[in-house]
């Protein structure tokens, strides 16, 4: 997997939100598409969502 959809050296990466934090506009806005996508599948195609995200973002890989 050579292509990427996140920027690895993002602001978000660097300071996790904290619970009441306040988003950015343009991450607000990057916040509701991915809802927004996320929305659209059914249980099937969201389970394997969550699997890849999973599997991307909180896997720790040595």
């Amino acid at each position: 997997m050579e292509a990427s959809w996140v920027h690895s050296e993002s602001v978000a990466e660097k300071e996790p939100l904290t619970a009441g934090a306040s988003l950015e506009p343009v991450e607000n806005d990057e916040m509701s598409q991915i809802v927004d996508m996320l929305n659209q599948l059914d249980k099937r195609n969201l389970k394997k969502a969550k699997a890849v995200l999973q599997a991307m973002f909180f896997t720790p890989f040595d």
